[in-house]
């Protein structure tokens, strides 16, 4: 079911193909003050889960063709919000399971620079991806420079139907990239056989967060680089702010749904939705996702979804909740 109430208004494109590198000319990067828009604390999220404490939904809850993506902002401890929302969907019948080895749902990141992401000739360390310890578990390293917590699962199947749930926050230190998100996947199937998980396969953390979210940065104005490139293909075809969109919120480094590399960022739209939607098609079609499809209604019913094979997809998705619109714009680098 939706979270939301609010006449949605859908503009979403389904994208795939295979990729192709592209370049495009350099622009001034200009910044603006983050502004945070959305429902707060105890609002409805995905099925019966809700906004936790210590985080704001940016924009609304977004529309999948099989269910729905959402994207939080963090304010407060970081795991006192994860395990309240883990607890929410274990009443809500969810069997979850941590997607970090050992079962551990929560993992420091020490930084130390040994591992990275090279992007050109610069080596960034993408701690996100390699979280080195289980939260709580000594000794802890001296210097962090980042949380991240994953879990996901299936509830038992009723009626032949299955819902599934995603769960990925990560926390950064520094502002390089700044993190403080927490992305929320869901969806009901039809297909899979549910495999109730070994009782070993998740371990929540019983400590406060040693990581704490920092004051936001600027974000990005009209024609900047949405933001840290995230892999070497957006660094050499980044993807950039959008006429008639304003960011509310720094970009994330995971899409919904997603188990690769990828962004997700909520805007708001300043102008005809309709142009906006239609730049990001765009640069998603520069990128080389030129498989396009749209679609459109109005009502809690609109829902757009999209996986490719190789090429990964990419989603552009436009609701209209308290008077504004937002999109949430996600890759998925499968």
């Amino acid at each position: 079911m939706m979270a939301r109430s609010a006449a949605v208004l859908a503009c979403a494109l389904s994208l795939s193909v295979a990729l192709a590198g592209c370049t495009d000319d350099a622009v001034g990067a200009r910044s603006i003050t983050a502004v945070p828009e959305g429902p707060v604390e105890g609002s409805p999220l995905v099925d019966r889960l809700h906004v936790p404490a210590g985080t704001r939904l940016l924009g609304g809850v977004f529309p999948r063709r099989s269910g729905a993506a959402a994207l939080l902002l963090v304010t407060g401890d970081p795991v006192a919000a994860f395990v309240d929302l883990v607890g929410q969907a274990w009443h809500a019948g969810f069997e979850l399971q941590a997607q970090h080895a050992g079962g551990d749902a929560c993992r420091l990141s020490a930084a130390d620079g040994r591992r990275g992401l090279r992007v050109g000739d610069v080596l960034v360390d993408d701690w996100w991806n390699h979280p080195d310890l289980p939260l709580g578990q000594p000794p802890a390293p001296t210097d962090i420079a980042g949380l991240a917590c994953a879990v996901s699962g299936w509830t038992v199947p009723r009626d032949g139907e299955q819902r599934w749930l995603e769960l990925r926050l990560a926390v950064s230190s520094g502002d390089d990239p700044y993190l403080a998100h927490l992305v929320v996947g869901y969806s009901v199937n039809h297909g899979p056989t549910f495999v109730r998980p070994p009782a070993d396969a998740l371990r929540m953390p019983v400590i406060a967060s040693p990581v704490r979210p920092r004051a936001l940065p600027a974000v990005p104005d009209v024609g900047a680089d949405l933001g840290w490139p995230f892999t070497a293909r957006f660094a050499t075809n980044p993807y950039r702010v959008a006429a008639g969109s304003r960011l509310i919120a720094p970009v994330f480094v995971w899409a919904p749904n997603c188990g690769t590399d990828g962004f997700a960022v909520v805007l708001k739209a300043t102008g005809p939705v309709e142009n906006a939607v239609s730049e990001y098609a765009a640069q998603f079609a520069r990128e080389g996702l030129t498989e396009q499809v749209r679609e459109r209604g109005s009502g809690s019913g609109i829902i757009v979804h999209a996986t490719t094979a190789g090429g990964g997809d990419g989603h552009v998705t436009a609701i209209t909740a308290d008077n504004a619109t937002y999109l949430l714009v996600d890759r998925c680098a499968d």
